[in-house]
């Protein structure tokens, strides 16, 4: 998808403090706005595109600064290495491309990201009340979350890092001995390929949480 007019609408209320403007499709499709600082602090002017756009069915772009990317890549390095996975410079320079990340920094997002999840998890679980409509859409919701972080892993782990979801399942349960079938079966779920009964949705929930648990303990002892 070109984003010509977009680009025109931006640089028209910009002008020089546009530095880029990017198209993300993975793991979601996201529009990322790069600014000067001072363009940074005049975020009200954009108010009609975003309507505009949003009505021809675009998503709020993220708007960043070149100086918080380059500050954020020991915060959020799982974010900015999904952003390189698949993306599009539709103006401007390409700020992904050149961007690095520390092993380090990236172990330890993925332990407070699936620690943080799992305490999500095991409260969002209770909320269901065992409804099997209400698990179906808890698993369709916080999986892609968990395939995030299985990204990471594996670049962590020197693994060759795959697009498709279920070859990241594969290849991250292959690595760390995890169950790959109870994975594949979330996935099936999200995806809304086969129907589970009730029993079957709180039996596959509940192995849900024991192998983000385990997976905790294993990423924790991860140097």
């Amino acid at each position: 998808m070109k984003l010509t007019r977009l680009v025109e609408d931006y640089r028209d209320i910009y002008g020089a403090e546009l530095f880029s403007i990017t198209m993300v499709t993975w793991p979601e499709t996201t529009i990322l706005v790069v600014l000067t600082d001072r363009g940074i602090g005049q975020l009200a002017r954009t108010f009609d595109v975003v309507r505009k756009w949003h009505k021809k069915g675009l998503p709020t772009p993220l708007f960043l600064s070149k100086s918080y990317i380059g500050s954020s890549l020991d915060t959020f390095p799982l974010e900015f290495m999904a952003f390189q996975k698949n993306y599009h410079v539709e103006y401007g320079e390409d700020v992904l491309q050149p961007l690095t990340f520390a092993k380090s920094n990236v172990r330890l997002q993925c332990e407070r990201e699936i620690k943080g999840k799992l305490l999500l998890l095991r409260r969002k679980y209770l909320e269901t009340r065992g409804k099997g409509k209400d698990i179906q859409q808890l698993i369709a919701i916080s999986l892609p979350s968990f395939i995030m972080v299985f990204y990471g892993l594996l670049y962590v782990l020197d693994r060759e890092v795959p697009f498709a979801e279920d070859k990241i399942i594969s290849q991250l349960t292959d690595a760390l001995q995890l169950d790959r079938e109870l994975f594949m079966t979330l996935l099936r779920v999200k995806e809304g390929k086969k129907k589970y009964s009730e029993e079957d949705l709180s039996r596959l929930l509940e192995g849900y949480l024991d192998a983000v648990d385990r997976l905790a303990q294993i990423v924790d002892k991860l140097s």
